[in-house]
């Protein structure tokens, strides 16, 4: 197909055009400058709706890993950068059709795209992605005579609707977590949305957070939260996101900050919040067998130094992961499976935690309380505490329940037992 055969194919739109794969559309420039300029202005204003849909990174970086080589002709070569920014050139002349968000629209496939698609209404034109180097003259139009046309009408059609694998479709903005397979080996970036109702595994974080008594914090998820509204859940629990930090363990200390002190001033000087924004002190796996209450006193000398609410928070990750299969009760009453793979850390606060700051506006972000791990179990068992009702976030179940708990009341009565400030 000639530049403009497959330009006058677009411009007979008349109800819906979609276009899988972007690259070829700014491989030439005066088609490309056609095409932003006048066609696509000019569909907009004649009601025709547009989806386009383009290449994830990963596979923009699978390009460049072979366009981008010693071996290829200077001519030819063509970086991870500039594929990049000719794929964000389309998104960015999105903004100015000023088109109604519900008839133009940008999201790109976290799924690998083999072919490239342009959907004129009813027709279907295709190109094996790897020919995005000849623009678009590489398309061929798929008639009921061509080989496999069935196929490639499949495939499209998946692609575009959300319940297949458009599912794998994400907008500029949408969270992107790493899902990991059965023997929890990192398989690509997706849409969070994605991972329900799957057999696939997300990479998570949990904190137990201890006062120096000895209780756990726990808070009510907000009645307007993505799932498991007005549930208790354990102190602190999110995502590892490999664009912020390369550990687990510094994922814990974001989520912590994150999720107990984000209404707060960065610059405050509450004493409570003051030693965290410092940073933690990592000190490595929870190991205290054969120490007894000895195994904290490292603790005690690292607040020699320091005056009263201003010791420093500590942290130790539990060896090993866990595995969980967690149910997620969403607003509209449906329950959606979720598998993750956890890894657990546990942060030993400074003195200021306690109950008063519960409740003099220290902590804001939700609704907290502070609780021996024992009285936390008959919580969980009996589905009511003294304030009524008492509903358990499946996580918070599954650590009452498992073992978790043994680790979790021996953390309780080490501190409490411990020569550390209390």
């Amino acid at each position: 197909m000639t530049h403009s055969d497959i330009l006058e194919t677009i411009k007979g739109s008349r109800r819906e055009l979609s276009i899988i794969g972007l690259l070829p559309l700014t491989e030439d420039k005066p088609l490309w400058e056609k095409l932003s300029k006048e066609i696509f202005p000019s569909l907009v204003r004649s009601g025709v709706k547009i989806t386009l849909i383009g290449e994830s990174d990963n596979q923009l970086f699978q390009y460049s890993l072979k366009s981008d080589a010693s071996y290829v002709d200077p001519d030819s070569r063509i970086s991870f950068s500039t594929l990049k920014f000719r794929r964000e050139l389309v998104a960015s002349q999105l903004k100015k059709w000023n088109a109604e968000p519900n008839m133009a629209s940008y999201s790109l496939s976290t799924l690998s795209l083999g072919t490239y698609f342009i959907r004129v209404d009813s027709g279907l034109w295709y190109s094996p992605s790897d020919a995005f180097r000849c623009g678009m003259s590489a398309y061929t139009e798929a008639k009921s005579t061509t080989s496999c046309s069935r196929e490639l009408i499949v495939t499209a059609e998946h692609i575009l609707d959300s319940n297949m694998d458009g599912r794998f479709l994400a907008s500029p903005s949408q969270e992107l977590l790493e899902l990991y397979d059965q023997d929890h080996i990192p398989r690509g970036i997706y849409p969070r949305s994605c991972f329900y109702d799957t057999d696939h595994y997300q990479f998570v974080v949990w904190g137990l957070v201890f006062n120096r008594a000895g209780e756990l914090l726990i808070h009510q998820r907000a009645e307007n939260a993505k799932d498991n509204q007005g549930q208790w859940d354990k102190s602190v629990g999110g995502h590892v996101d490999f664009t912020q930090e390369n550990s687990s363990n510094l994922a814990a200390v974001r989520e912590l900050i994150e999720e107990l002190f984000t209404k707060e001033d960065s610059d405050s000087q509450n004493v409570f919040l003051a030693p965290l924004t410092d940073s933690p002190i990592y000190l490595g796996d929870w190991r205290p067998d054969n120490f007894g209450v000895e195994y904290l006193s490292h603790v005690s000398l690292l607040e020699s130094d320091t005056k009263r609410g201003w010791e420093p928070w500590v942290y130790y990750k539990l060896p090993g992961t866990i595995e969980h299969d967690t149910p997620r009760l969403l607003p509209n009453g449906t329950t959606r499976k979720l598998r993750v793979i956890a890894d657990v850390f546990v942060f030993i606060s400074d003195t200021s935690l306690n109950r008063r700051t519960l409740t003099d506006g220290t902590l804001e972000n939700s609704t907290y309380d502070l609780v021996a791990p024992s009285e936390l179990k008959s919580w969980v068992d009996q589905r009511h505490n003294l304030k009524g009702e008492f509903k358990a976030t499946p996580d918070l179940t599954f650590i009452m329940n498992g073992k978790l708990r043994g680790v979790v009341e021996q953390i309780s009565q080490l501190i409490q037992y411990a020569e550390i400030r209390k």
